[in-house]
């Protein structure tokens, strides 16, 4: 409801061309498909730790504490009002992330490595045993979409065993017809096609085997280990950050969204600015373009002592 009013209050932000939006006797926008609601909705979850992190370096020390919450607490009531499942687990677990890292950073920094590899390890034979020794797709507890979810792990885990090495090729998986093994209690098997698996880890396990795997986890491990090094008041809202990635990675988007890999670009690039942020403010105790901006080498400090140098030779 709030992109239908937006877009049709700001014709000239509208998309030129978009199938699940249309415009409409009047000029009011409807939308085709609500899905788009769900993209929207990970969106703002994705970028709202960066930004409660930037806020928190700019708005004053009283009023701090206030701001961030009345953000989070907006945040969380569109999440919860909208039906994307996986942004309201992923908003729950990185508020625990958030607390947990305030009072044991450390500790935090060696769960949240342990716990990636040993998902990425491990995402495959997980996947088999929930759908075909648990069944977990049948389970009566489990909501519709979850119980889709791992019909389409289970299928797609039951293909990585044909080409484990180097997988089935980049983006191959909605291409290639993938036929599902029969869970214990099934006659036969349930083809499953032109889908992505719903899970990125799994889809690298899939399409680019384990060398994939192998440059995910080194790439994971150097977040993290960026995320240690922040600034004390600003790592924190990092593994919060990592931890509505992770679980928006496993959980709902494909692999080669484009729009989802900018969003995951786009929140750690105001992390790290917001980190900037409060190291600069820290120092100094206000907020200094140059110091946040610039590069050491263009600082006006840095010039004036590589001119004084040259004087001096």
């Amino acid at each position: 409801a709030i992109m239908r009013w937006v877009l049709t209050t700001f014709p000239d932000i509208r998309p030129s061309k978009h199938f699940m939006l249309q415009v409409v006797e009047g000029g009011r926008v409807d939308v085709v498909d609500r899905s788009i609601g769900n993209w929207n909705v990970a969106g703002l979850n994705l970028l709202v730790w960066p930004t409660l992190l930037i806020l928190s370096s700019l708005v004053k020390r009283r009023w701090r504490f206030a701001a961030g919450l009345a953000l989070l607490v907006v945040c969380m009531t569109i999440t919860y009002l909208s039906e994307h499942q996986t942004s309201q687990l992923a908003i729950a677990a990185s508020i625990a992330v958030f607390a947990l890292s305030c009072y044991a950073s450390g500790v935090m920094r060696r769960v949240a490595m342990v716990s990636f590899v040993a998902l990425v390890l491990g995402v495959v034979p997980l996947s088999q045993i929930a759908f075909q020794r648990l069944e977990l797709q049948n389970a009566e507890w489990a909501q519709f979409t979850l119980k889709e979810r791992f019909k389409i792990w289970g299928y797609s885990a039951a293909h990585v065993p044909k080409a484990p090495i180097l997988g089935i090729g980049a983006n191959n998986t909605t291409i290639e017809q993938t036929q599902g093994l029969p869970s214990a209690n099934s006659a036969s098997a349930h083809p499953q096609t032109h889908h992505h698996p719903h899970n990125m880890i799994l889809q690298i396990w899939l399409e680019l085997g384990a060398v994939g795997a192998g440059l995910l986890i080194i790439a994971g491990l150097m977040i993290l280990r960026d995320i240690s090094r922040m600034n004390p008041d600003a790592a924190p809202f990092g593994y919060a950050t990592a931890a509505m990635v992770f679980i928006q990675s496993v959980a709902t988007w494909d692999l080669w969204h484009v729009w989802v890999q900018a969003a995951f670009v786009m929140a750690f690039c105001m992390l790290f600015l917001g980190n900037r942020i409060v190291a600069v403010t820290t120092k100094s105790g206000s907020v200094i373009f140059a110091e946040i901006w610039l590069p050491d080498r263009l600082k006006f400090g840095r010039l004036c002592a590589a001119a004084q140098q040259k004087l001096k030779l």
